[in-house]
């Protein structure tokens, strides 16, 4: 489950993203939060949707009225067991799976319950981070944190967490649960445009939202039965300390959790350094490669 607005920092990112996951036997549900229309009528997102259909990606649009398409976007994955999305499997047996947009993965077992086990739930980086705020109509305290990175669990599960009771709900009622959660003053459909987004509560929102659950969840002491975890700190290929193309080319995969890719990944200077870990990554398939770079051209020259 994987979500995203027009920007294109995190756009152009999901091709990949979803082509990991598919590596790995999972179908990808990417959730994009404005009306069709719209993302047909930009360039750069068309070339996106063009590339996710390719890979089978299952896409859904909503447009928010009471939301940013950036706070949706955000806070819509928890919302995942109750969106229209296509599986045969009974509810205790079909898992929904978070992931960022920028995150490629690598191994499955780090994000999938074993239900054979009798394991619902699994947790991934699961004592990365301080404590976040509980949602403030939940009170004025903060619970631990539970990373939005990967959060796998069977969609009986999921609805036990966030309380949901329907099959599916509106888009109406996702806003309404999240206003309830949240306050009617937190959020505005403006904040697309605002520069402090960016590190302030409304940015963490999510994760906010999903720890205050999973912490009630957890009250019931029987629950943690059902839990598996990965507390260990990822292996990660991360932005922030970016590898050398010579690098890549002597670093085996399954050394490698994850990958957190670079931002703005499509200019440039930005591109050089992605290209190699592409190669790396996906070495098993040339001809994905060579899509994916034809997407890239396709991207930067579109409007």
């Amino acid at each position: 489950m994987l979500s995203s607005s027009l920007k294109p920092r995190y756009l152009f990112l999901l091709p990949f993203t979803v082509a990991s996951w598919k590596k790995l036997g999972v179908k990808s549900v990417v959730v994009l939060t404005d009306d069709e229309k719209e993302f047909e009528l930009n360039g750069q997102a068309k070339k996106t949707i063009k590339l996710l259909k390719e890979l089978n990606a299952h896409i859904i649009y909503l447009t928010p009225e009471k939301l940013s398409h950036t706070s949706l976007s955000q806070l819509i994955r928890v919302f995942g067991p109750v969106l229209p999305i296509p599986f045969n499997s009974p509810e205790n047996e079909t898992v929904i799976i978070t992931s960022d947009a920028d995150l490629v993965v690598f191994n499955i077992s780090n994000h999938l319950p074993n239900i054979t086990d009798g394991k619902t739930l699994h947790l991934y980086n699961s004592r990365c981070c301080h404590p976040v705020r509980v949602p403030p109509a939940r009170g004025a305290y903060k619970v631990h944190m539970y990373p939005m990175g990967t959060i796998g669990a069977t969609i009986k599960t999921w609805k036990d967490i966030m309380g949901f009771n329907d099959t599916q709900m509106s888009l109406k009622e996702i806003e309404e649960y999240i206003l309830g959660e949240f306050g009617e003053n937190i959020f505005h459909p403006n904040d697309d445009g605002n520069r402090r987004l960016v590190g302030s509560f409304i940015w963490y929102a999510d994760q906010s939202l999903m720890s205050y659950k999973l912490n009630e969840w957890f009250k019931n002491t029987s629950n943690r039965n059902f839990l598996s975890e990965h507390t260990k700190a990822p292996i990660r290929i991360d932005r922030i300390k970016w590898p050398t193309a010579e690098n890549f080319t002597k670093m085996k995969i399954e050394e490698w959790d994850d990958c957190h890719q670079p931002v703005a990944a499509f200019m440039d200077k930005e591109w050089e350094k992605f290209k190699p870990f592409l190669d790396f990554a996906f070495s098993y398939d040339k001809n994905m490669i060579e899509r994916f770079v034809k997407y890239r051209n396709d991207f930067v020259l579109a409007k």
